[in-house]
């Protein structure tokens, strides 16, 4: 697993891929301090790119679909973004971490 911060770019398996964590495009998730009826979503955009080619993106979503993408044989998926929001307080965008798993996808 990977915890990304905005902006971050890694290479999980140390060759040519790359995963960026771009934003957050939108976030509808119930906050923590209240109730509702549906626990919402948050629609997060990442980036992925082979060596210096450019960075292609993609939406992945937390309650609602797609929750993973494949790209060139690796699946990234998205398995949780960080903070959950409260009523009153929006989360500043810098403050957001997006928790991804990152693996080959395919016949080895």
């Amino acid at each position: 697993m990977l915890v990304l911060a905005p902006g971050v770019e890694v290479s999980p398996f140390g060759d040519p891929f790359r995963v960026t964590f771009l934003a957050v495009a939108n976030d509808s998730r119930c906050p923590i301090d209240a109730m509702c009826v549906w626990q919402g979503n948050a629609a997060v955009e990442i980036g992925v790119r082979l060596g210096m080619g450019p960075t292609i993106p993609d939406t992945l979503h937390t309650a609602a679909t797609p929750k993973d993408a494949i790209w060139w044989g690796y699946r990234i998926t998205l398995v949780a973004l960080d903070p959950v929001p409260r009523a009153a307080t929006p989360v500043p965008p810098g403050d957001y971490r997006a928790t991804v798993k990152v693996g080959r996808f395919g016949p080895d």
